[in-house]
């Protein structure tokens, strides 16, 4: 469903009131205030961005941060991680996270999830709980030029339950072409947690144990030749 969050007036509002301690850094490069990054994305596949947080006033900052799904096209989510990764409908870090005087914080992530073609646009601001002037904006651009091919759903197909999933988890796949295909799960920030090689299998199902494992939400994806065919979240609630 398409949907518009923040008229142009209330959008001018937001980015007129900002003062600026706070710095950001996408791939190691000091962004301008309300800059706008572009990101092209496959469809099915998880996009995830993330942004360094740098405090230069010469006391510490509580950050929190707010999103704006200015527009989402067809099918599209987006979340972010802010100390925890929250779910699609938290606009509001629930969380502040403490930084020091020139101290950077590592721990935002934006991820985004399509299966239809065309541009979402979502904004980020990132304030100080104490003094909400004190702020900065970043502007994402996602693209998906391609919608999901009706060939490629029909070779590969990839569910989980249940969803959410607390002592463990199935994951029922189907694979129509002779590929060495691999089942990974990664936590939220990439790190690869669990793989499988399903090996020439066509039809399948099989369960993995979440004994020890922490709530959150993770990513679970098929692959071959290290790239990532089809792309999805499971949450775990311990």
């Amino acid at each position: 469903m398409k949907r518009f969050i923040l008229s142009l007036f209330s959008l001018f509002a937001i980015v007129a009131l900002q003062s600026q301690s706070l710095e950001l850094y996408h791939d190691d490069i000091l962004l301008n205030p309300n800059d706008t990054i572009f990101v092209e994305v496959t469809p099915d596949v998880m996009d995830q961005q993330m942004v360094k947080v740098k405090n230069t006033a010469n006391e510490s900052k509580s950050v929190k941060i707010k999103k704006y799904e200015l527009y989402l096209n067809g099918d599209a989510e987006v979340t972010f991680c802010w100390l925890e990764c929250y779910p699609s409908s938290t606009m509001l870090s629930p969380d502040a996270i403490e930084i020091e005087s020139g101290g950077v914080d590592e721990s935002f992530a934006s991820d985004f999830l399509t299966n239809d073609k065309g541009i979402s646009y979502v904004l980020y601001t990132f304030f100080d709980e104490n003094d909400e002037t004190d702020s900065v904006s970043l502007y994402f651009v996602y693209d998906c030029p391609i919608s999901s091919i009706a060939s490629v759903e029909n070779t590969y197909k990839l569910s989980a339950y249940p969803n959410p999933a607390k002592n463990k988890i199935s994951f029922n796949y189907s694979v129509n072409q002779d590929k060495d295909v691999f089942l990974r799960v990664y936590s939220i920030t990439g790190q690869l947690l669990y793989q499988e090689s399903l090996g020439y299998s066509k039809k399948d199902v099989t369960t993995l144990n979440l004994d020890g494992w922490d709530s959150g939400i993770y990513i679970y994806s098929l692959e071959y030749d290290n790239q990532k065919i089809v792309s999805k979240k499971f949450i775990v609630t311990q």
